[in-house]
């Protein structure tokens, strides 16, 4: 109703992380192994439902939660000179409002997989193309509200698949040029990329439609679809 909500405390958390780092090499190159395992209580929550795109926070701090997971990475050179990466992560958020019970977040989501593979074109080693995956299950949603017990659908799964290719202009290591302002750079590349690559609907949140006998449903809202981008990078 756009009224101030006095003595609302500031949302709290205790965190718990154990983590290791492993270096090792493989094919004569330096590769670097991440694990983090995680534990977080919250407290003095402050609930909030999502309206298509817009957060509604319910205005007073009667919830507790917690959030507990792992993550891992695996980042190294699987072409030399040209950095890549695969990480997968897994997660449960849940909090109980006014001791009714644990129900999920609406940051719940239980697995998120990205990679990121880049590779020179053979026997020309100034273009470059990468290629970037990821994948994240679903978010749990309901209909509109204050009563977040009630969502207990899920969003269908984002996936998306992003491709670029990249030209090597100026590299200082390795040319030679009289232009004072082209040598100031240790490099620049130019970048041409495809975003959402096959066109995935990839849904960000809904709205709700009723019909003339009351029931409610649920319309899609869509992110962005495929994506043309053009870049020009200077590297000092």
């Amino acid at each position: 109703e756009g009224n101030l909500v006095p003595g609302i405390r500031a949302q709290k958390s205790a965190h718990f992380v154990l983590g290791q780092d492993l270096t090792f090499k493989m094919w004569d190159r330096p590769f670097k192994w991440t694990t983090e395992i995680y534990y977080k209580y919250l407290w003095d929550l402050i609930p909030y439902t999502i309206d298509n795109v817009h957060i509604v926070y319910l205005g007073s701090n009667d919830a507790i939660g917690y959030e507990t997971g792992v993550d891992f990475q695996l980042h190294g050179d699987l072409v030399k000179d040209a950095p890549s990466w695969i990480s997968l992560s897994i997660l449960k958020t849940a909090e109980n409002i006014n001791g009714q019970g644990y129900i999920p977040m609406p940051t719940d989501q239980r697995v998120r997989f990205s990679m990121f593979f880049q590779d020179f074109l053979p026997d020309h080693p100034s273009y470059k193309v990468h290629l970037n995956l990821v994948f994240g299950s679903g978010l749990p949603f309901g209909p509109p509200g204050n009563n977040l017990y009630k969502d207990v659908l899920q969003t269908p799964p984002y996936e998306r698949a992003d491709i670029g290719f990249s030209r090597l202009f100026w590299d200082r290591s390795k040319q030679k040029t009289k232009s004072r302002v082209v040598h100031a750079f240790k490099s620049i590349w130019f970048s041409i990329e495809i975003f959402n690559l096959l066109g995935i609907n990839n849904t960000v949140s809904y709205m709700w439609v009723s019909d003339i006998s009351g029931n409610q449903w649920a319309v899609p809202n869509y992110l962005t679809s495929r994506r043309l981008n053009f870049q020009l990078e200077f590297k000092f």
